[in-house]
């Protein structure tokens, strides 16, 4: 998975060299249609292109093995607290208010261009709506409106409404809102704010020549855009306006120095291709590939390369562990097996986690023996042909067998002593164990709670066997000690109480005091004298009125209360109660 900074990194990489692109072999040199779609096409592919994952490099093999369950799996870990500002967090944060506030700018705008449209005189053509606005404004457009200051000189509206037209006939307000938009999602990139002004000259420059192709004096036009160079434009719109006027004169006094305009297109194809290739192409993920058991998945050679340098996988040979592979015939290895990563560890421990080689050995023939010679032959076996089984159960079985039976050490549980304590054993040919030790233990008196629960299972087990012989294997188990948390009381289930509190005659009674038996909390009526409050079923509800006499009733969903004449009626008598505190 990419960081965060290198993404940024590729997408200014990707946004700079197809800006560049179009510099230097597009702008004012192609039809400005394709100048127009590969502004935006070039931003959007800036974007994509470096969250495109696509597999190409060979990946990493691993071959496997069905192997038998060592350890059963662990509860996760709880995790840790994670605090509040984050550098995640932090960038979200700002990247979230940057992309609001130009979206806030956008909307300002495009509702400032709503009230200049409620606010002039608006007459319809086939083509546009033309808004006079009493405001001086610069001429802009706006999709299919045209807006003027309506003391503009009628000699000038024939190029203005000209210019406008062209830029609705060409969709471009379409453009400018789908540029805005790339720009808030990518606001942090300055190439993205290039490309926006770079579009504008585009619209600019075709409404221009769009004008001057329809037959207008180019001197005449030219001083009618001076004229409309003051009043109020729109950024988000197109219109006669700002610094672009030097950069349009120059175009509409320079003949284009465009040439082969389908080749430089053509241009971009090995370019969006480079980029792919170098921001979007992938190592495959590690390839995982079940043994053969009728022959040798990898050679010894290549197995035997893995065990050079510092970190050194575990190597067992028929489940016993050794420590390297010299002296191993390559004719006797039925098969080979790579096991890495956490279920490397989960199965095997930290000594596995650089790895483990599991080598199995073909049987012999004419009663030789194919295990390999060890110094002790009584060595016990990490994983055998057949894994011993306790009372003919899993080892998943057997955990919980052990956990059923710990008694947690009085000294340890007033001391809050918990955690794991893992327990190594030997499963002896006969199913009795030996060898019952702890390795680690959060406290002395718990390893010794686990190795006498541990021990108790001697002589219940089904021996391991490798090439049908019974053998010693040895087993690793965790064993979890977690102090009991007192027992909570079951809760009552709470209700909504929904009722009315009424007089005798049944006039509902405003302002009644509706109050939960012992608490301070409550409610009271309204002016139809109903109420609704939330209350644990079978809860006591105090009702109470000044001059009526109170009551207390049960809880329930639906509720009527009738509060007879009586009570207190004195000043001194009233209860005050506030709630909400």
């Amino acid at each position: 998975m990419k960081s965060l900074a290198v993404h940024l990194f590729e997408i200014l990489a990707c946004s700079g060299v197809l800006l560049a692109l179009y510099t230097v072999l597009l702008e004012r040199r192609v039809r400005f249609v394709w100048c127009r779609r590969y502004l935006i096409a070039a931003m959007v592919l800036a974007a994509i292109i470096p969250l495109l994952r696509i597999p190409v490099w060979a990946g990493e093999v691993l071959y496997l093995d069905p192997l038998p369950e060592a350890l059963p799996e662990t509860a996760a870990a709880a995790p840790a607290a994670q605090p509040l500002l984050r550098p995640a967090t932090i960038a979200g944060a700002l990247y979230g208010a940057g992309t609001a506030l130009i979206v806030g700018l956008a909307l300002g705008q495009i509702l400032r261009i709503g009230r200049l449209r409620r606010t002039g005189r608006r007459s319809r053509t086939a083509r546009y709506t033309l808004v006079r606005s009493p405001q001086r404004i610069a001429s802009f457009s706006f999709f299919g409106s045209i807006y003027v200051w309506d003391q503009s000189p009628e000699c000038e509206l024939p190029a203005i409404l000209a210019h406008e037209a062209s830029h609705i006939r060409h969709r471009h307000s379409a453009e400018r809102l789908a540029m805005e938009a790339l720009r808030a999602l990518m606001w942090w990139n300055p190439f993205v704010w290039i490309a926006a002004r770079r579009l504008t000259e585009v619209h600019e420059f075709e409404a221009d020549s769009d004008v001057l192709h329809s037959g207008f004096d180019r001197v005449e036009y030219m001083a009618t855009i001076f004229r409309q160079l003051f009043g109020y434009s729109p950024e988000i719109a197109n219109g006669l306006r700002d610094s672009l006027t030097k950069k349009r004169f120059k175009m509409m006094t320079t003949p284009s120095s465009g040439s082969h305009p389908l080749l430089r297109l053509a241009t971009i194809v090995p370019v969006v291709a480079g980029l792919v290739c170098a921001f979007s192409f992938t190592t495959r993920a590690a390839e995982i590939r079940f043994t053969d058991p009728a022959a040798a998945t990898i050679d010894l050679a290549t197995t035997s390369a893995l065990t050079d340098g510092d970190n050194t996988p575990l190597i067992l040979i028929d489940g016993v562990e050794r420590p390297t592979l010299d002296g191993i015939d390559e004719s006797r290895v039925d098969k080979i097996s790579i096991l890495k990563g956490n279920s490397a560890i989960a199965l095997y421990g930290e000594r596995a986690r650089h790895g483990v080689i599991v080598v199995t050995l073909k049987k012999g023939n004419a009663g030789d023996d194919a295990r390999p010679q060890t110094d002790d032959p009584d060595e016990p076996f990490l994983v055998a042909d057949v894994m011993p089984l306790f009372e003919g159960g899993s080892l998943t079985d057997f955990r919980a067998w052990v956990q059923q039976r710990l008694r947690y050490p009085a000294e340890a549980l007033e001391a809050g002593v918990q955690g794991r304590v893992v327990v190594q054993f030997i499963v002896e040919r006969d199913g009795s164990l030996s060898s019952v030790k702890s390795v680690a233990a959060p406290a002395e008196v718990l390893a010794r709670e686990a190795e006498r629960v541990v021990g108790l299972s001697s002589g219940r087990w089904t021996a391991g066997r490798q090439h049908g012989e019974a053998v010693r294997v040895s087993y690793t188990l965790p064993v979890d000690f977690r102090c009991s948390e007192p027992a909570t009381e079951a809760q009552p289930e709470t209700i909504v109480v929904r009722g009315k509190v009424v007089g005798t005659d049944s006039e509902p009674l405003a302002g009644a005091l509706v109050v939960r038996r012992g608490t301070t909390a409550g409610t009271v009526t309204d002016r139809e004298g109903n109420f609704s409050i939330e209350a644990p079923k079978g809860t006591i509800l105090d009702v109470s009125l000044v001059g009526r006499i109170s009551v207390g009733v049960e809880a329930q969903s639906d509720l009527t209360v009738v509060l007879t004449f009586g009570g207190a009626t004195t000043a001194e008598e009233v209860a005050v109660v506030g709630f909400g505190s």
